[in-house]
């Protein structure tokens, strides 16, 4: 086994590519679409820092080598009052039975604290045209997370769906800003949708120098 892993630098940078997607590549999760188009995808900015999902295909062969940026979000904010709302980005993408999981955090604003996450779910055949599972979260507010429970990484090992993500109650006043208070989870689940309202705190946040652990791969 090669255990020699090499720096190979910087590969893409948005810059303002279009109205949906003004700036960022954040939180890439890639696949290996077919034999040789590895497909990345990626939080977009627009102007007002809401976050769609987009991707970049780089060539299998040479990932330095761009061959394809998406010129449609391949999915966007929910409807008003879902929890997507204010923007989505990438958690986890992996392919299963010949479709493409997109796992995703999605993003709404509240009143009394500065926004909630939680962790959704779509999928596609293609991995361009994507279909949410459900417009609530699959993974949803429960005491474990009363504010953040999202940001999950899945693998499927002989059908059980092995998920790992980040849950948590509580803000930190950081440098002025409220961030908020995180650790990170480990449940089962057996398709990779339908989770229990409780999991294991398998790692926990150092207050002294984090706030939260977030989108644990």
């Amino acid at each position: 086994m090669n255990k020699t892993w090499r720096k190979r630098g910087f590969i893409f940078k948005a810059d303002a590519i279009n109205d949906w997607w003004h700036s960022h590549t954040m939180a890439p999760s890639a696949i290996l679409l077919d034999a040789r188009r590895i497909r990345i995808f990626c939080g977009c900015w627009n102007a007002s820092k809401i976050s769609s999902i987009g991707f970049v295909d780089v060539d299998s062969n040479d990932p330095s080598r761009i061959l394809e940026v998406s010129q449609q979000p391949v999915l966007g904010s929910g409807r008003p009052g879902t929890f997507d709302d204010n923007g989505v980005f990438p958690a986890h993408a992996s392919l299963h039975h010949g479709e493409v999981y997109l796992y995703y955090t999605g993003f709404q604003l509240v009143d009394k604290i500065r926004y909630t996450n939680f962790g959704g779910l779509a999928k596609s055949t293609d991995g361009r045209h994507f279909t949410r599972v459900s417009e609530a979260p699959i993974l949803d507010r429960a005491d474990e997370g009363l504010h953040v429970r999202a940001g999950q990484s899945v693998v499927e090992d002989h059908g059980i769906f092995k998920t790992c993500y980040s849950a948590g109650t509580g803000w930190e006043l950081i440098e002025g800003q409220f961030r908020p208070r995180y650790d990170v989870f480990y449940q089962e689940s057996l398709d990779g949708i339908t989770y229990q309202k409780e999991g294991t705190c398998i790692v926990r946040c150092d207050p002294s120098v984090e706030h939260g652990l977030g989108r644990p791969q």
